[in-house]
């Protein structure tokens, strides 16, 4: 069967490239011709567009002072990686109608996973709830996310859930509304990137260009800054006469604010999987570099986030509480030792990877 999906891969995101990819390759490893939609969602192309945006006096002083070519390298790593899960036939899509090309190509199409069908990132894109798609075809969503704990749209959302012949979501909180909603069964299932072994994990990292530091270093990766918890990496990796090691700011300013950056050096999502298997300790409030200090059985703590940004926390909690490592969710700046028995978690994903397995490869055969 041949099959299409479709995510937000194009804002140059970690998370959103290695879930696109990982729900691709689990496809094609169950014998299915898989393949991800370029779309580009407009409003991830503007936000790209705006945070491109700079005179060329600025650009100047970037590439003299910060080597902006590492800049160029990562998306151009990005792109690579991306592309091998692309049909080279395929058009790249940027409106709805455009993708009802796509009807041409596939018989099955599947959204998911990542942010989806979180309004503030994605605006309420039909694209999102496969709305190109034909009568005929059939239609699964697998472990979209809201990334909010209610529905602030229902209307919207019971419209757009009549298409689809199985709905699953990534948060169990969101699977009850769904439900109700859509008049169908609906099912939690984990992230993409839990869909494949840490062996394929580890064999990624194998293949990406050599950008780890040589010494032994703590990993310090944050989606939203947090200036309190900046501040006890810097402790944590003095304590394990570490480097404390970023990719997200640039190498001069990360010496002023006293760690080490190798945002220069290019990092694209098979190099940060890389950055995840050599580090000695990772400190996080994303979750996908929680999902990767899982898979990769690494030491690590994650510390939540607050304000209006406590809807994401949900997500994390879940795959800790699942899989028993709770206990690494930072509270009040208290951090405790704590050995970790791994055979225990790899078991609990290996069932956590079953029933999704059996989800989504049910609803693609089914009649």
């Amino acid at each position: 069967m041949r099959i299409g999906t479709i995510t937000v891969h194009n804002g140059y995101n970690y998370g959103a490239s290695l879930q696109a990819h990982a729900l691709v390759h689990f496809l094609r490893s169950r014998g299915f011709d898989a393949y991800l939609l370029d779309y580009r969602a407009e409003k991830i192309e503007r936000q790209q567009a705006k945070s491109e945006e700079s005179s060329p006096v600025v650009k100047f002083i970037n590439r003299l002072l910060f080597n902006s070519a590492g800049y160029a390298l990562r998306r151009e790593r990005f792109d690579s990686f991306n592309c091998d899960i692309m049909n080279a036939k395929a058009d790249t899509y940027y409106t709805l109608q455009e993708l009802k090309k796509a009807n041409e190509l596939f018989d099955c199409f599947i959204c998911g996973s990542d942010q989806i069908w979180n309004p503030a990132i994605t605006d309420g894109d039909e694209a999102f709830f496969l709305g190109f798609a034909e009568r005929n075809k059939k239609c699964i969503a697998y472990a979209p996310s809201l990334g909010t704990e209610t529905i602030a749209d229902e209307a919207f959302f019971k419209h757009h859930l009549q298409r689809f012949c199985a709905l699953s979501v990534r948060e169990a909180h969101n699977a009850a509304d769904i439900e109700r909603l859509s008049g169908k069964s609906c099912t939690t299932v984990v992230d993409p990137v839990l869909l494949l072994s840490r062996e394929h994990w580890i064999d990624t990292a194998g293949k990406a260009a050599p950008v780890k530091p040589k010494k032994p270093y703590v990993f310090y990766y944050t989606l939203h800054p947090d200036e309190e918890l900046f501040s006890y990496a810097k402790a944590e990796a003095k304590r394990r006469k570490a480097v404390l090691l970023r990719v997200d700011i640039l190498p001069a300013k990360a010496i002023l604010k006293g760690c080490r950056s190798i945002s220069n050096k290019g990092v694209g999502p098979a190099e940060f999987v890389q950055l995840i298997m050599g580090a000695e300790y990772i400190i996080t409030n994303s979750f996908h570099g929680t999902a990767f200090s899982v898979l990769l059985e690494k030491d690590f703590c994650v510390k939540l986030l607050s304000g209006k940004l406590a809807g994401k926390n949900l997500r994390i909690t879940q795959l800790l509480s699942q899989v028993g490592l709770a206990d690494r969710i930072l509270r009040e700046q208290e951090k405790k030792d704590s050995i970790t028995e791994w055979s225990s978690v790899r078991a609990e994903i290996e069932a956590q990877r079953n029933y999704a397995a059996s989800y989504l490869c049910n609803a693609i055969n089914q009649e």
